[in-house]
């Protein structure tokens, strides 16, 4: 994971992409909680300040960086104000023999000013730090925040020898256990991951199955940027990143990444804080090629991958809802872009159980239930996970057709006999109805008697078959 990482961070910087190693490492200031920038500058003649409204770029200029108790730059939020911090900015800028009559300047902004949603930065002769202590804030992020070594060590990713950076920039858990510890890397990769991180956040990744997701190419070049970077939906004249689309439509944007000439993981987290990732699953290597089957039987089936897994994935069934479990959708997710074998049983009992749901609600018809129970499963044929399918997409004359033509799925006389059984079920519920409704009476009872019987107590075996066929007897000659 870290490796593809890498690999795309080290295409951006040799492309010359619009990420600059120093901005991945300011910490940018988001949303309006900060209204105004405080500018104090330490000339020769004195102290100058002015007040204006904040704009994002001051915190580049000021080469603010602050993560939990860590802290560099000059620069620094009064909604966190703490006095160490002013010693922080005034040693950073070189400029400690002002220390207090720069602590004075902002404790007494904010006791007459009471604005709190205020950045202060520090300048020096009317420059910025980000103009005179860049070298100094990248020396010290690489010496300090990213923890360099003493001596000569290998990189864990290149395997180049010499100065060695205890860190893997991301950190990530899966189980409350960190995945990578004792970790060392050169400066060329730390550089890498960090570029990469930044990129990955602007065009890799994306919202997804109820999760954050990172689609992490195995091979990065202009191609694939292209594909992901600039997209144009059909019909439309706007680009877009191409994975902002994949809500709206599963079938455009996979068929788009198995176009690629690569394999692809995906890794599937909740981002706490800056750095912290906690990872739910990852599926490694997924082929082009699966994408594009799983595109096109996505889009044959006129199925969304999450509607597929809200029927397949179901753990528990209640009074009025199913539920369903993320860790249970992600390794059934990961199952059909692996093209990995799915358990016939439960597959039938977890739809059976979303068919029965919604049926004693009476919303069975409403939302079509056995017309998508039929295109999920052959979805699922069509991805490899099942076995034996039967094409729903199509009109058949007769039975004897419908069996002639899915001779794999209906492999047995006994199978055929059950589906004759049910049709003649559902035939004779029809017309029990539609006597009811003619005569005006007895709808609940016949409803009870033969309709909700069909659930309960059944194992549907031989005794079940008979018992069936004498219940639709006895009815046809009432």
């Amino acid at each position: 994971m870290l490796e593809l990482i890498n690999g795309i961070g080290k295409y951006c910087i040799s492309e010359g992409e619009d990420i600059s190693v120093l901005d991945t490492m300011i910490t940018q200031i988001n949303g309006d909680t900060i209204k105004y920038t405080l500018e104090i500058d330490v000339k020769e003649e004195g102290i100058e300040t002015s007040l204006r409204d904040f704009s994002k770029e001051v915190v580049k200029d000021a080469l603010f960086f602050q993560v939990g108790n860590a802290f560099l730059g000059g620069g620094i939020r009064l909604d966190f104000y703490k006095e160490s911090k002013i010693k922080g900015i005034c040693s950073f800028c070189e400029v400690m023999n002002k220390h207090d009559e720069i602590k004075g300047i902002v404790e007494d902004y904010l006791f007459k000013e009471q604005e709190k949603n205020t950045f202060v930065i520090l300048k020096v002769n009317g420059k910025t730090p980000k103009e005179l202590f860049e070298e100094k804030f990248l020396f010290k992020m690489y010496s300090t925040t990213f923890k360099q070594l003493e001596g000569v060590y290998k990189c864990h990713l290149c395997s180049k020898e010499g100065v060695g950076y205890n860190t893997a920039i991301y950190r990530f858990f899966t189980n409350d256990k960190e995945v990578y510890g004792n970790f060392s890397i050169c400066s060329d990769c730390v550089s890498n991951i960090l570029v990469g991180k930044k990129y990955i956040e602007n065009n890799l990744s994306t919202y997804w199955l109820d999760k954050k997701v990172m689609f992490l190419p195995h091979k990065y070049d202009k191609s694939i940027a292209s594909t992901y970077e600039l997209y144009i939906p059909e019909g439309m004249v706007e680009s877009t990143k191409l994975l902002n689309r994949i809500k709206d439509n599963e079938v455009d944007v996979l068929g788009q990444v198995g176009k690629s000439q690569f394999m692809t993981d995906m890794v599937f987290y909740e981002k706490d804080a800056e750095k912290t990732f906690y990872i739910y699953h990852q599926i490694q290597s997924i082929l082009p090629s699966r994408f594009t089957i799983v595109a096109n039987a996505l889009k044959k089936f006129e199925l969304r991958l999450y509607n597929v897994l809200e029927y397949i994935a179901v753990t528990k069934i209640g009074i009025a809802k199913a539920e369903s479990s993320g860790k249970e959708k992600l390794k059934l997710a990961d199952a059909i872009l692996k093209g990995k074998s799915i358990d016939r049983d439960l597959f039938f009992k977890r739809v059976m159980d979303i068919y029965k749901l919604r049926y004693m609600n009476d919303e069975h018809k409403k939302y079509r239930i056995i017309r998508t129970i039929n295109r999920i499963y052959s979805f699922l044929y069509e991805c490899g996970c099942l076995e034996r399918g039967c094409d729903v997409m199509r009109d058949y004359k007769n039975y004897t057709e419908l069996f002639n033509e899915n001779k794999d799925y209906f492999d047995s006389n006994e199978k055929k006999a059950w589906f004759i059984l049910g049709k003649t079920y559902n035939t004779m519920v029809y017309y029990i109805k539609d006597r009811s409704k003619s005569q005006g009476d007895g709808e609940v009872s016949d409803k009870t008697s033969l309709e909700k019987n069909f659930f309960f107590a059944r194992r549907f075996d031989f005794s079940d078959f008979i018992y069936f066929c004498n219940l639709l007897e006895d009815k046809a000659i009432k």
